[in-house]
């Protein structure tokens, strides 16, 4: 039986759950990446609508469900759900070109004065080739106002929180880049904060 989406997934307040595929044809493991840090592995057994599993000494069902409404058309390709209120996961769309005209790699970035081992969320900024992201933002757009040389304008806009309904809020950001993998932010007080890529296997599981 082909094991069902297998890989990762995530929902709207950082949660993440990872599928993989067992030894036994209706084996598949996943593993349940709490807001807390707190990672729960439980098997699974796959069926023709979905996995079965149990949580907690409760018996779950996991299946595929509707795009929740505050998740933007267009930034996912399926989402599934466990049967419990408010949790749902979900895969985005890998984009392979840089919408936004900036010379830096997509990932995870953490301030300088930070290890990407434990990153407070005040120093952390994620670029997924349209927009800059934080910890309580989501679904970020950037447009570029102007250039020059490595110093970009941005109008970017993000729904201002990690899950549920938000209004969307743009915000005027100056970057500088300075590498392929740093940049940093002039922010309104006039200071700048400087950012470095973190490698995902230096990351927290929750923000690989």
């Amino acid at each position: 039986m082909q094991k069902p989406w297998a890989g990762r997934w995530l929902s709207n307040d950082g949660r993440v759950l990872e599928i993989e595929a067992g030894r036994a044809d209706d084996a598949v493991h996943l593993a349940f990446h709490d807001a807390d840090k707190t990672i729960r592995r439980i098997d699974g057994t796959v069926t023709a609508d979905g996995v079965k599993f149990t949580r907690d000494a409760k018996s779950l069902f996991l299946h595929r469900t509707a795009r929740p409404q505050d998740v933007p058309v267009g930034l996912v390709t399926e989402c599934i759900a466990t049967g419990v209120v408010d949790e749902t996961y979900c895969r985005t769309v890998e984009v392979d070109e840089t919408v936004v005209p900036i010379a830096l790699d997509k990932g995870v970035y953490v301030s300088e004065s930070q290890g990407c081992e434990d990153p407070a969320f005040a120093g952390l900024r994620t670029f997924d080739g349209r927009g800059f992201g934080s910890a309580h933002t989501r679904a970020c757009r950037a447009d570029v106002v102007s250039n020059a040389g490595d110093r970009y304008t941005l109008d970017n806009s993000c729904l201002d929180a990690g899950q549920g309904q938000a209004d969307r809020s743009t915000e005027r950001l100056t970057i500088d880049v300075t590498s392929r993998q740093s940049f940093s932010v002039v922010e309104k007080n006039g200071q700048v904060a400087r950012y470095r890529l973190c490698k995902p296997s230096e990351l927290p599981a929750s923000l690989r």
